[in-house]
């Protein structure tokens, strides 16, 4: 009997090319996709709408491959349709190791705290670091993109110059495949970044030259940052993304090789991943 996937979030940025990689690299496999608008879900999945809070009794069958591709805030309600032949991937992110307090925070670690405690099966929790890729996006790049068209002037809060490790969506999507195509499974958090490992400021530095745009990096003290928080509350904007400057968004050197090893992939770094995205390709899968 062939492998049956279940693909929660397949209609998503993320989900719908992972759900397409996988129908190409194993085309004899059973592949069961979910979104809530299914017209996304890619040709050749057996497409479902499901309320992620009431999935159905047994919607995942014994000896599935589970890959959450939606918010990890809805693992607890994947977690008892698992029985102990199930491999079960859950697509959460670096937010896990945040000391920030906020909700997508805590559902990370709620959901990887959970799969510790109650996942019967063999499982992984995908923890990328800060993914880009896409064009709109709306992540921490794409929104760096649009403050650098509308600004020359960028204001960094002293002490934010950490560490960061982007992935563009497409390393991680290959990535996911290699991981679930050798049902890899370490009972715990799998880091996963990009190739380039570089401070704040000289991330910012390389969008802006890749835009074609000069800017001034404005490094404020210390004591302005409570300012610089009051003033993205008052906008209506998280003021968490202040706080979460100063921690650092990479993996060590081992996790990294690893990383390639265990996939057989070396990711994209930030330049050839912003190139790949200016692309005019309808379809820049990785090959």
């Amino acid at each position: 009997m062939s492998q049956r996937i279940v693909i929660f979030g397949a209609g998503g940025r993320v989900g719908a090319a992972f759900c397409r990689q996988i129908l190409q690299k194993f085309p004899a496999w059973r592949v069961v996709a979910t979104a809530r608008q299914t017209h996304n879900i890619p040709n050749g999945a057996q497409a479902h709408t499901i309320d992620m809070e009431h999935i159905p009794d047994n919607f995942i069958m014994a000896g599935d491959i589970v890959v959450n591709c939606t918010h990890s805030r809805f693992a607890p309600h994947i977690l008892p349709q698992l029985v102990d032949d199930n491999y079960f991937y859950n697509l959460g992110s670096m937010r896990v190791k945040s000391a920030v307090d906020d909700p997508k925070t805590n559902n990370a670690k709620n959901a990887l705290q959970l799969m510790h405690e109650k996942c019967p099966g063999k499982w992984v929790f995908l923890a990328p670091t800060m993914i880009y890729g896409s064009q709109g996006e709306a992540g921490n790049i794409g929104q760096l993109m649009r403050l650098v068209q509308k600004t020359p002037i960028i204001p960094m809060p002293a002490g934010s110059n950490q560490y960061v490790q982007p992935i563009h969506y497409m390393d991680l999507v290959h990535f996911m495949v290699q991981l679930v195509g050798q049902k890899y499974t370490n009972q715990g958090n799998m880091p996963l970044a990009g190739a380039s490992k570089i401070p704040y400021y000289d991330m910012i530095q390389l969008v802006a030259r890749f835009m074609g745009k000069k800017i001034t990096i404005l490094t404020m003290p210390a004591i302005f940052t409570p300012i610089f928080i009051a003033i993205m509350a008052i906008m209506g904007k998280d003021s968490n993304i202040i706080r979460r400057l100063s921690e650092d968004k990479s993996i060590s050197d081992e996790e990294y090789t690893n990383l390639c090893t265990i996939t057989r992939h070396i990711p994209m770094d930030l330049w050839a991943g912003l190139q790949y995205d200016s692309q005019d390709d309808k379809q820049k899968d990785i090959k």
